[in-house]
């Protein structure tokens, strides 16, 4: 098929859409608000609450909100309206008025300094950007919405962020890095217990699984997912979006009826909800898939309708899809003329606004056409077109690379900055964490070695009065033994002394007696 019938699903971080009967009670309560900043509330949440219901009414409750906040000078309630229209002027397909809406909401949210709005606001133009093709774009407003909202949003608000920064991903065929996002968003919203979150997750998922041709897991969740939405009787845009995505599947595997009813289920939902953009896009799956089963008429028909209300809402490179299906269609058909018309409205559309993508696929059915036909030198000069756009888009493809891959670069560059500067950060944390505990072991050894010294000074000085006083009692020992000595010394002496006076004396007397007998001889 000469377009994907894929479907890609752009979450809006709007405000969580009531039940129907919710609605209805919000109708009951503006016919009976007093004050304008009730009634603009009441509003600009009917507007979000209807953008996937009823689009016309969404956008003139925001209107009126609008005007009633302005006239009240109420500069909350004039940014939530921007906001809230800005959605529901991408779900109506009016891109530019939708980029305005975002960016005067973003502008008034800034001198709010709501964090909150801010952050919603740069998440929904990352999705007017990823919807425009202007995927560096969209990621920027993601990441910084991302970063905005891990402060302080709540889990499914977080959720649909990594969702969209996902989807781009996927837009840009890195699917693994795509899938991780998802996986991220959806543990997120499993440890909340968020069935919305989860059903829309699992939906994404699934599309992911189909871009990469796994047509049985994608099945898998998409069945998964519907059933969650359909329990939880979500917004009709949400079930058709489900219902889109399994007609899909089931026409990739060749499920006639399968398919015809779930494209049945879908338009019945967008037709309810008067979403111009969504009936379009399953008009023109029908005529893609009747052309498929070469029942040409049908998809005719189907291609004409798509027309109708794309050329209404001046979406011009959905207007030149179109216009490639019916030259398509009118060259499986046999004419011409017809198919010559159609495929050359697509190429001053294409020439246009600059796409090579669509200007190789018209010069190559023009070439077919003019084949076909016996007109070879026509058909020649478009072969040689399609030839000549078909190395330019691939010059462009490989600069796309080029780019996306420096990108990538920078990004990762930028990545592994921030990580060193964690890392940085971390070993000065630790190397202070090391000084403190080197300092408090420190103050523990100082600590123990004053203990210690002191101990030490008290057992000295113990022991050096112990000395002094064992000296002091050895000096008076001393001193008694050399009185001791001294008056041993002289006891002896004199003891010496009489011994000496007494053997003197007896010396004498003997010496006496010894003449007494001489002399009696």
């Amino acid at each position: 098929m000469k377009k994907t019938l894929s479907i890609v699903f752009i979450v809006f971080c709007s405000v969580l859409l009531a039940q129907t009967e919710k609605i209805e009670k919000n109708i009951a309560l503006l016919k009976t608000a007093k004050t304008d900043t009730e009634k603009v509330k009441l509003m600009t949440e009917l507007c979000s609450q209807l953008s996937q219901y009823d689009t016309e009414k969404s956008l003139q409750y925001g209107k009126d909100g609008l005007a009633l906040a302005k006239k009240a000078d109420y500069a909350k309630g004039i940014a939530i309206a921007y906001t809230n229209m800005g959605i529901t002027l991408w779900y109506m397909g009016r891109l530019d008025e939708c980029e305005k809406n975002f960016k005067t909401a973003l502008d008034l949210h800034l001198d709010l300094k709501d964090s909150f709005m801010i952050g919603r606001d740069f998440m929904n133009l990352g999705s007017f950007f990823l919807a425009k093709g202007e995927y560096d774009s969209a990621l920027y407003n993601y990441n910084v919405s991302l970063e905005i909202k891990k402060k302080s949003a709540s889990p499914y608000e977080l959720a649909q962020t990594y969702h969209n920064i996902a989807l781009v991903y996927g837009n840009m065929g890195n699917y693994n890095k795509s899938l991780e996002q998802y996986f991220t968003a959806l543990k997120i919203v499993e440890k909340a217990g968020h069935k919305k979150g989860i059903a829309m997750t699992m939906n994404n998922i699934g599309n992911i699984y189909f871009d990469m041709k796994k047509e049985d897991k994608a099945l898998d969740y998409y069945l998964k997912s519907i059933k969650l939405k359909e329990e939880l009787n979500s917004p009709p845009l949400e079930l058709a979006l489900g219902y889109n995505n399994i007609a899909n599947i089931y026409n990739k595997q060749e499920k006639d009826s399968l398919t015809l009813f779930y494209y049945s289920k879908a338009l019945d939902l967008r037709v309810k909800a008067s979403d111009s953009a969504g009936i379009a896009a399953i008009y023109n799956n029908y005529g893609l898939f009747y052309e498929n089963k070469r029942q040409f008429k049908l998809a005719e028909e189907y291609h004409k309708k798509s027309l109708i209300i794309r050329e209404h809402q001046g979406n011009p490179e959905e207007i030149l899809q179109s216009y490639i299906n019916l030259g398509t269609v009118y060259k499986w058909m046999q004419d011409p003329a017809q198919s010559i018309a159609s495929y050359n409205k697509a190429l001053v559309i294409a020439q246009k606004i600059g796409t090579l993508k669509w200007v190789t696929e018209i010069y190559s059915g023009l070439a077919d056409i003019y084949g076909n036909t016996g007109k070879f030198n026509e058909a020649y000069r478009y072969e040689k077109l399609f030839n000549k756009y078909s190395d330019s888009l691939l010059n462009q493809e490989n600069e796309k690379q080029v780019m996306e891959m420096e990108s990538k670069y920078k990004s990762e560059k930028k990545q592994l900055e921030i990580d060193n500067l964690n890392k940085a950060s971390a070993l000065k944390d630790t190397e202070m964490k090391m000084k403190d505990e080197k300092a408090a072991k420190q103050n523990i050894m100082i600590t123990f070695f004053a203990v210690g010294f002191i101990l030490v000074l008290g057992l000295a000085f113990f022991a050096y009065r112990g000395y002094r006083l064992k000296r002091k009692s050895n000096l008076a020992l001393e001193f008694q033994k050399a009185l001791v000595e001294e008056k041993q010394k002289e006891l002896l002496d004199s003891i010496y002394y009489a011994r000496r006076i007494q053997h003197t004396l007896l010396t004498s007397e003997k010496y006496i007696e010894r003449v007494l007998v001489k002399l009696k001889k």
